[in-house]
């Protein structure tokens, strides 16, 4: 930078000496011929003045461009290469150009090589040509694919032929931090593989044929993994859908919920109760199901069991198990609603199969005694066991009565005494 200022300052230093000069040369030359006393020397100088200012303001320029262009300017071309074009400060009517080949690094990773596709997709590389040819490939388009691609098949997020539409980066995980087990637990995810998939368009892998663009993730709860699923970023927009066994709770939701949370604790319960209710009103399961609570005991609010239920099966739809649990117990005792039991087994199965260790229990009950469904030890014996290894007392010690009797399972008297005793520790 310093050096082009020097160099400015020195151009325009040589052209006003050469004027001086040239000016001081024509003056003596008219003093030697003798026009001086024709009386048209004045002129003749004044001539001289206006030419070179106009030779001056129209070489300028000129020297300028070129000195600016005395610096190496690089193009971006579509094959990763740039193309450099140095112009020396005095080749007005010449170029120079070389062509450097850069390699796309190894460690580009496939971030890396999304954002570096969007850019093209913008038409910031390739132009309004390439951004159309995107704009025709279903599965990675700058238009709005929504919740799902149309063209996805499988169970969403489970196979890498219906991925989860992401916006995320690495460095910028959204929809996992808002994402839940069913039992309300957060998740971390780790990027294992990246994969091919046949919903990738014939156009998009002919652009890209070295892109595996579908990311598989090992998503954990805990420290536990609890499940692979599959997603594709860098899209237009995030999915609002969650993959089967997940829920997606809403940013502004869980912040209504949190301050819900702590005004309840402190004890202002208006205040509490506005933000839970805000948040429930925005599908968020945790909310809904504490507001069921909180109108079903009477708790801060005037007791209404139409509203606790309501809110309970709102919760129990996004498939929080406890609330499940809680609907199935109300049709069970004709609580809030009218007594059923094929409903009551519905709902306790659904909470049992998202976990819930209570939910376990009653089904394995239902089945051992007959109640609902058809009697079953085996499957009675599958679902105690399933609370029992969550630490179920009630569990343990019935399953511990069915491997003493030998009934769904073979007859096992050190197992029975083992389930026994673990009963009696949780007790």
């Amino acid at each position: 930078m310093w050096k082009m200022i020097a160099i400015a300052y020195l151009t325009i230093g040589l052209v006003l000496a050469l004027f001086t000069s040239a000016r001081g040369v024509i003056k003596r030359g008219i003093a030697i011929s003798g026009i001086a006393d024709s009386g048209y020397s004045e002129w003749i100088v004044t001539a001289f003045q206006i030419a070179v200012y106009s030779v001056s303001v129209l070489i300028w320029p000129i020297l300028f461009y070129r000195l600016l262009a005395s610096t190496v300017l690089t193009e971006p071309t579509p094959d990763h290469s740039k193309k450099e074009t140095a112009m020396g400060l005095f080749g007005l009517f010449g170029k120079k150009t070389n062509d450097t080949k850069v390699e796309n690094p190894e460690n580009r990773s496939i971030f890396d090589e999304f954002n570096s596709a969007r850019t093209q997709m913008l038409g910031e590389v390739f132009g309004e040509e390439f951004q159309a040819t995107m704009e025709r490939i279903s599965c990675f388009s700058p238009l709005d694919v929504g919740d799902q691609f149309p063209n996805g098949y499988g169970e969403f997020g489970l196979t890498p032929t219906n991925p989860i539409p992401l916006t995320y980066n690495e460095s910028d995980p959204k929809y996992f931090s808002l994402l839940r087990t069913y039992s309300g637990e957060e998740v971390t995810f780790d990027v294992v593989d990246v994969v091919d998939s046949d919903v990738v368009s014939p156009e998009f892998r002919a652009l890209m044929p070295e892109v595996n663009p579908i990311q598989e993730l090992a998503i954990s709860a805990g420290g536990i993994k609890v499940a692979t699923l599959y997603s594709l970023p860098c899209c237009t927009r995030e999915s609002k859908k969650a993959p089967r066994g997940f829920n997606l709770i809403s940013l502004s939701a869980e912040e209504d919920f949190n301050r819900g949370v702590e005004a309840y604790i402190a004890r202002k319960h208006a205040e509490a109760f506005k933000w839970l209710l805000k948040a429930a009103e925005q599908d968020h399961p945790d909310a809904q199901y504490f507001v069921s609570s909180l109108y079903r005991e009477g708790e801060i609010v005037a007791q209404d069991y139409e509203q606790g239920i309501y809110w309970c099966r709102r919760s129990a739809d996004l498939n929080k198990p406890q609330a499940q649990f809680s609907l199935g117990a109300s049709y069970e005792h004709g609580r809030g609603v009218d007594q059923n039991d094929i409903e009551a087994m519905k709902w306790y199965r659904r909470s049992a199969e998202n976990g819930f260790a209570e939910a376990q229990y009653n089904l394995a009950n239902a089945y051992f005694h007959g109640q609902s469904v058809s009697q079953d030890y085996a499957q009675a014996v599958n679902w105690y066991r399933k609370a029992a290894e969550q630490g179920l007392a009630d569990a343990q010690f019935n399953l511990s009565i069915c491997y003493g009797n030998g009934q769904g399972v073979q007859q096992d008297g050190a197992q029975a005494e083992y389930w026994l005793s673990k009963s009696k520790e949780e007790r």
